[in-house]
């Protein structure tokens, strides 16, 4: 058997709504098999719960133990704590679709965005749609780009190919929404107040996208 047979994750047995949960205790072997990575030992323990949600696949990864890396200076080998969290989405499709593989960046002073590939290589530049007001922070899922602006607080939607979709205005009024992010279905939006002493997190859920 493949030593990487035991960590295959069969999507397609996983029910609309069901939460399958997975361990693995990984060692040694495991950074033998895996290519491209600069770690070549370690004892990690991986949980891994997988939820179907409409059409795509949430895997939340919680990552804890100890890995060894060469030192680029010393040229020893440093022993790095390990304790992470990770979210990925999977859909099936006909094709390969990295539109999801990529990172998202506001451009500063301005309603403009970008989108790189995931060496940061690929550069793609998307004209924001000017209302006047300041932009802030952003977020995307899979179909949608989000940024929080404030003068009137609310919450721009873009699509994926740079299309301005609409404006939905926050409840909120009082202080300066700073942030926007999402686990699922739910947006929080992070708060300054106006004395700048602390915060509030907006929790709300976007529906009717279009």
């Amino acid at each position: 058997m493949n030593t990487l047979d035991c960590y295959k994750v069969d999507l397609k047995g996983i029910s609309a709504g069901e939460t399958t949960s997975f361990h693995w205790h990984v060692e040694e072997d495991f950074f033998t098999v895996v290519q491209g990575t600069e770690i070549t030992r370690g004892s990690l323990d991986v949980d891994l719960e997988v939820r179907q949600r409409a059409e795509a696949y949430e895997l939340s990864f919680h990552i804890e133990g100890e890995v060894a890396v060469l030192c680029d200076r010393c040229l020893e080998f440093m022993d790095i704590p390990i304790d992470a969290d990770i979210l990925l989405k999977a859909k099936f499709g006909d094709e390969y679709d990295d539109d999801g593989d990529c990172y998202w960046f506001g451009i500063s002073h301005g309603y403009d965005y970008a989108r790189y590939d995931t060496a940061l290589k690929k550069y793609t530049e998307y004209r924001g749609f000017n209302n006047g007001f300041t932009k802030q922070g952003m977020d995307a899922d899979d179909k949608y780009v989000y940024f929080v602006l404030y003068k009137t607080n609310c919450i721009a939607v873009y699509t994926k190919d740079g299309e301005y979709v609409r404006q939905i205005d926050l409840p909120v009024t009082a202080g300066e929404p700073e942030n926007i992010s999402h686990v699922g279905d739910v947006f929080y939006i992070v708060y300054n107040n106006p004395s700048w002493t602390g915060g509030i997190v907006y929790e709300t859920v976007i529906t009717e996208k279009k």
